[in-house]
């Protein structure tokens, strides 16, 4: 009898053990097979200007992946943030970038292809510090983020190398200036480079003709155009280009920082007082990882972080609980100037626009460059 409530006893506790050893693998199964480990998410790509603005958001990038483990893989432009259209374009509706810093009338028509994921302050808290005028919006929705305010200054110029400060337009067809004049491509800054000179002639986006004019005067006396940020850099601190037109603010602070004399004009005094206002932004695709694209988003615009970039950009950070780097303050417009001559422009004609320009600006400024 004791032989068998023995044997009942063990029979019992194996039993249990049984069900306790289901219990536990059945946890396992669900922990590690059926939700996937941070270390198993798939990585996400961030199409990105490369540079400083690459070498920044890769030490940003590396800190997430270690806090959060989801790697996140740089993706450089080949030269303005557009050309991330036809990338996109080509293999839709498979996603390969997930995240993308480009300028805000590219986000427009990224948006406009329905290729972006419309961003929401549930899925993105951070959009609660942003001010409403640095989100980026198509038929009212949020589709982009600012990550700082540009100035695109009308001219600057090598102070050790042009013993004259430059004030008005017509100081640039002196003689000795003579194919020591760059500017931006047209593509860069979404037709900015057009658009500036269209302002100092009493234009706009809306009406580009007096741009076009004054480019067909000044391309003969250029010595080149720049179609990428290090190339702009380049041009100036190599001496190739003394002088260089619709110039952004953070070049001025990467001259600096590289001891280059440098030194610059927000506009044009013999014409109309403007320049163009822009700002950077980044947008998500629409896409299977889109929810870890806009967690990366999140942590991207965080206060400490946003003003950590910008500071090194020597911009004004967008988010509105950073501080601005009183080191870059020398570099920007004032905020007076920006509120009075800052134009940011109407964003979908230029996105509408910019394919139209770009093929006049190939056929009709691009030929005449040096020509003088």
């Amino acid at each position: 009898m004791q032989a068998k409530r023995a044997m009942s006893t063990i029979q019992t506790l194996l039993i249990i053990v049984a069900v306790i050893v289901a219990l536990v693998t059945g946890l396992l199964v669900d922990r590690y097979a059926l939700t996937p480990s941070t270390s198993q998410q798939q990585p996400i790509v961030f199409a990105c200007w490369g540079g400083d603005f690459g070498n920044l958001t890769d030490l940003v990038a590396k800190n997430y992946t270690r806090d959060f483990g989801t790697q996140v893989l740089l993706e450089y432009h080949a030269g303005a943030s557009s050309t991330v259209i036809s990338k996109i374009q080509s293999i839709w509706p498979e996603v390969k970038i997930d995240l993308a810093a480009v300028a805000p009338s590219v986000a427009v028509q990224l948006a406009k292809a329905g290729y972006l994921a419309e961003l929401t302050r549930e899925e993105c808290p951070v959009l609660d510090q942003i001010p409403d005028n640095l989100l980026i919006k198509y038929n009212n929705k949020i589709y982009g983020v600012g990550i700082y305010v540009i100035s695109v200054v009308s001219c600057a110029w090598r102070s050790d190398l042009v013993t004259t400060p430059i004030a008005n337009w017509s100081d640039l067809f002196k003689t000795e200036y003579n194919k020591k004049i760059a500017t931006s491509h047209i593509s860069l800054g979404t037709g900015d480079s057009l658009i500036m000179p269209a302002y100092w002639f009493g234009g706009s986006e809306l009406n580009t003709t007096p741009g076009w004019n004054a480019l067909k005067d000044i391309a003969p006396h250029m010595t080149g155009i720049w179609t990428t940020e290090s190339e702009c850099v380049n041009m100036m601190a190599s001496g190739t280009a003394r002088i260089e037109l619709c110039v952004t603010a953070d070049k001025l602070f990467t001259w600096s920082k590289q001891n280059v004399s440098v030194s610059w004009i927000p506009y044009f005094n013999d014409k109309e007082k403007a320049f163009a206002v822009a700002v950077d932004c980044v947008v998500a695709i629409k896409g299977p990882r889109q929810n870890l694209a806009m967690q990366f988003l999140n942590y991207y615009f965080r206060p400490k972080i946003n003003e950590f970039m910008c500071a090194n950009f020597g911009l004004p950070p967008s988010n509105k609980y950073a501080t601005m780097d009183p080191a870059i303050t020398p570099f920007n417009p004032s905020q007076e100037d920006i509120q009075k001559y800052g134009k940011i422009g109407d964003l979908d004609w230029k996105s509408t626009n910019i394919n139209n320009w770009t093929t006049t600006w190939d056929t009709d400024i691009q030929p005449l460059l040096g020509t003088g």
